[in-house]
């Protein structure tokens, strides 16, 4: 099977924006004329006096604008806010980004409550819910180009943070959290917690696959390479991603301090250049280097187990449905897989934006189905504000489904109040290590 050439995005991060972007249409965006009661209180009075009362009040609290939804318990309206104030250059459109419904999010336009310079657009959300997001002013509203892969950063060039939200996702993103939303206590740092190592190969040759990536190797507080029992092992995708905007190796340092879960080595693997939308999805000839090459790698220059059990493959997106791949061909290597957000709607030639008929998608689920079970155990999530057609929680739903009545451990499987989204990955990521190695923690932390 020849696997798919997807379009290059300009970073892991920009692609999961454009998919969060992308969101189901269960995603409930208010009408450009319905208002929410505070906007209505404005509407209703838009004297330059009330109007500066309101930006006062934006500049305490913040944006978004949440305010609850009458007679619905746990749900709020979320509004987003743009102040156009200079008529010498005015805002022009003002797209939000990483609340749309279906792949028309250029339709994300704030709209103007009359006779003012409040920009707004209202959504709802549930208790719980927990985002990432950007705001795009003077937005051209123009569709991805999906055949050029330089069209992503002259697109996105004008997408930033929000400037009246003071909850920052990096540099170029906000944060949306409403009561509930889960704690992240692992991806804090911690003076107090013993410190791994971070050895990185910079340049790792594949000849099975005829290029290079970055590797990187976390080696836990008091790494001992001669002790009696060897070491579990993580490998994950998307080194970038898992070193940046998923804190691996604070969230590592501070399960292993707790006795969460077992002192590990994880290895952070890369992409290659713009391979990744080739590599990860179901790729052959990818599972084969992984086999051949990274894992002796590893084996021979770390001390890290031979035991299937104790070794845990993840990933998040492609990265999850390249583990759950992975697992199925190499089960003599990797007994655990960690899936956040697996894009299980993946089959040769599939797209998930404009589905064709003449292609069934979900090629995965149903190789699982025909297959004979082999001894792997599962951690899946998903968000219900994921996009897809199907949706992402519908086809993570239909893998769980397909392992369960085959045998399968899934030990945990978890539909979480959010989106394709680093932002909540970074917490479930300590989830799933707890969830599969946990049980192990208290025999397997002893040297």
């Amino acid at each position: 099977m020849k696997p798919r050439v997807l379009p290059r995005f300009a970073s892991v991060l920009t692609a999961v924006v454009f998919l969060s972007c992308v969101s189901a249409a269960a995603l409930a965006a208010a009408s450009p004329t319905e208002l929410t009661p505070r906007l209505s209180t404005l509407a209703a009075a838009p004297s330059a006096e009330n109007v500066a009362a309101f930006w006062a009040e934006i500049e305490t609290s913040g944006t978004p604008l949440i305010e609850p939804v009458e007679g619905k318990d746990d749900t709020w309206w979320v509004t987003f806010l743009y102040r156009d104030d200079d008529p010498d250059e005015p805002a022009g459109n003002v797209l939000v980004l990483g609340f749309g419904k279906g792949s028309e999010f250029t339709t994300e336009v704030m709209s103007r409550i009359e006779g003012t310079d409040v920009l707004y657009r209202t959504y709802t959300r549930g208790r719980g819910f927990r985002g990432s997001y950007q705001l795009s002013p003077n937005d051209p509203l123009t569709l991805p180009d999906m055949d050029d892969p330089e069209w992503w950063p002259r697109r996105f060039a004008t997408f930033g943070p929000d400037p009246l939200n003071p909850k920052r996702f990096g540099d170029r993103y906000s944060i949306v959290e409403l009561p509930g939303a889960p704690e992240q206590p692992w991806i804090v740092p911690n003076d107090q917690v013993s410190k791994g190592e971070v050895v990185h190969h910079e340049g790792f040759r594949s000849e099975v696959l005829d290029n290079k990536r970055p590797i990187s190797v976390y080696l836990p507080p008091a790494y001992d390479a001669s002790r009696a029992q060897a070491y579990p092992m993580f490998v994950v995708f998307d080194r970038g991603a898992y070193l940046n905007q998923v804190p691996t190796p604070t969230i590592l340092d501070n399960l292993i301090t707790a006795g969460e879960i077992p002192p590990l080595v994880a290895v952070l693997v890369g992409n290659s250049g713009s391979a990744r939308n080739t590599e990860l999805p179901c790729n052959p000839q990818f599972a084969e280097f992984l086999a051949t090459e990274l894992f002796p790698f590893v084996r021979e220059g770390y001390h890290v187990t031979r035991d299937p059990a104790e070794t845990v493959v993840g990933g998040s997106s492609f990265g999850g449905l390249a583990s759950t791949y992975f697992a199925l061909e190499h089960p003599e290597l990797v007994g655990n897989v960690l899936s956040q957000s697996g894009s299980y709607w993946w089959a040769d030639g599939w797209d998930f934006r404009h589905p064709d008929p003449a292609v069934e998608g979900e090629w995965l689920t149903r190789q699982y189905a025909l297959r004979d079970k082999v001894d792997v155990r599962f951690y899946m999530d998903v968000g219900i504000h994921e996009a897809g057609n199907p949706s992402m929680a519908v086809v993570n739903r239909h893998l769980r489904n397909v392992l369960q009545a085959k045998g399968y451990d899934v030990v945990r499987y978890v539909e979480f109040n959010g989106g394709h989204d680093y932002l909540v990955w970074r917490g479930t990521l300590a989830d799933g290590l707890i969830a599969l190695l946990g049980e192990t923690a208290g025999s397997a932390s002893s040297p």
